[in-house]
């Protein structure tokens, strides 16, 4: 499954702008792709100017309005030149603190008008500034939203950015989990999962691969505080129906049993897993 890339940093976004403006060299630019090249650093330059010009505009918004509770703005066109960003504002993670959230679509194709956005969480701090503590990007088309709750159990909400591939034969759902961390207003770093289905009340979760109904596998995983560990995954054994096979992560030791254990009734994609719908006994 392709894997999609995140950790492009807010910062490292800004650089790219000014290394198109001074001339820089760019991958896939200055090599001589084609007789659109001239064409292609134009209309990067262009796009690198309007995203600048974006996040100069959400910023300068949210300072005037950052002693509201709560605001939520989206941006009604979808133009290079009138640009779109998308905003939320409040006690987003917790009742102490105020988050700024900030998406923003940019440009880094010459094929393709908009193919990658912008993910930044900024955090009004003591003296009334507002103090980026997360920014990555992902695919534009790719992203299908994102999602603020307590994913591991802890008492803080945090933050998951939910993307899908735009092609492929299965479910394909990749989520980035960023885990809030209380004490500095910050996030950790990123947890990669696929195909999930959370249970913060159990502090664990379910994910599933990626592949055939009947050939996939659910790993079932637990949190350690911030650590995500895999401690058991079950598959369908295909040679004896209604007979699964266990392995424990931790020793490699694999069991069948017969009959899908309870447990795993509630996984909300088990309809693709086992190939068929889920009748009690």
């Amino acid at each position: 499954m392709r894997r999609i890339h995140l950790f492009v940093s807010l910062v490292a976004i800004t650089l790219l702008c000014h290394n198109i403006l001074n001339g820089s060299p760019i991958a896939g630019i200055d090599k001589g792709i084609g007789p659109d090249t001239n064409k292609f650093r134009q209309r990067v330059m262009a796009d690198s100017i309007n995203t600048v010009k974006r996040i100069a505009f959400a910023m300068a918004y949210a300072n005037k309005n950052k002693d509201q509770d709560s605001f939520t703005y989206n941006s009604k066109r979808l133009c290079i030149d009138s640009g779109f960003l998308s905003m939320n504002y409040g006690h987003l993670f917790n009742k102490k603190s105020k988050h700024l959230l900030i998406r923003i679509p940019y440009n880094d194709s010459k094929d393709v008008f908009y193919d990658r956005l912008i993910v930044a969480i900024y955090v009004l701090d003591t003296t009334q500034k507002f103090t980026l503590v997360r920014a990555d990007t992902c695919y534009f088309h790719s992203y299908t939203g994102d999602t603020i709750f307590d994913v591991n159990g802890d008492g803080c909400k945090d933050f998951v950015l939910t993307t899908s591939g735009l092609s492929g034969c299965c479910p394909r759902d990749e989520e980035f989990i960023y885990l809030y961390n209380k004490d500095c207003g910050a996030f950790m770093s990123r947890i990669e999962v696929s195909n999930p289905d959370y249970y913060p009340d159990r502090i664990m979760l379910f994910q599933m691969d990626y592949g055939w109904p009947g050939w996939v596998a659910i790993h079932k995983c637990f949190w350690n505080g911030t650590e995500l560990n895999t401690v058991e995954t079950i598959r369908l054994d295909n040679s004896h129906p209604e007979v699964f096979i266990v392995e424990d992560e931790k020793t490699g030791k694999k069991t069948s049993v017969r009959g899908l254990p309870p447990e795993y009734k509630t996984f909300n994609r088990l309809n693709w897993f086992l190939d068929s719908p889920v009748v009690d006994e």
